[in-house]
């Protein structure tokens, strides 16, 4: 019967782990974790054992959970932003502003023209509102005054009627 331990992972385990996670070989990352020769074979039959530990495939989970939450924005930063798209003028957007949508620069023989569009800020005071929750939907009671099984029986006899 295989042995089975809920003991937490050693530093070397997690550093072992960390680097599997950073896309090294199982016996890089090992030979890194436990400073032994990459190419032992017994670092490459030690680095194959532990990458089966379920626990070391736990830790990794946790660190690309933890990766993909990090990279994520927050509604925080999100209605940070939509502020942004609805207070800046359009006098002050210019190529190198995140509220600028489109850029255009013509140039013709009467001068030069240049066209700046924003966002919708409409459409960012809608997302704003939806993210702050002001947009759910009302609690009304949609229940029917009349019985629809006894519409759906009145509907029926009036067609065997005719």
């Amino acid at each position: 019967m295989a042995k089975t331990t809920t003991a937490p992972l050693t530093e070397r385990m997690r550093g072992f782990a960390r680097g599997l996670f950073e896309g090294k070989s199982a016996s890089a990352a090992y030979a890194a974790a436990y400073n032994k020769a990459t190419t032992s074979k017994a670092t490459r039959n030690s680095a194959h054992k532990l990458r089966k530990d379920p626990r070391v495939g736990a830790y990794i989970q946790a660190l690309r959970e933890r990766q993909d939450t990090a990279s994520l924005l927050t509604v925080e930063q999100k209605r940070i932003y939509l502020k942004g798209v609805v207070e800046t003028p359009l006098s002050q957007l210019d190529e190198d502003s995140p509220f600028t949508k489109e850029l255009t620069e013509r140039e013709s023989e009467s001068g030069s023209s240049r066209t700046i569009k924003s966002f919708d800020k409409l459409r960012a005071i809608e997302l704003d509102s939806k993210l702050a929750g002001d947009l759910a939907p009302d609690k009304h009671d949609h229940t029917l005054s009349v019985d629809p099984l006894a519409e759906l029986v009145a509907d029926i006899r009036t067609r065997q009627a005719t």
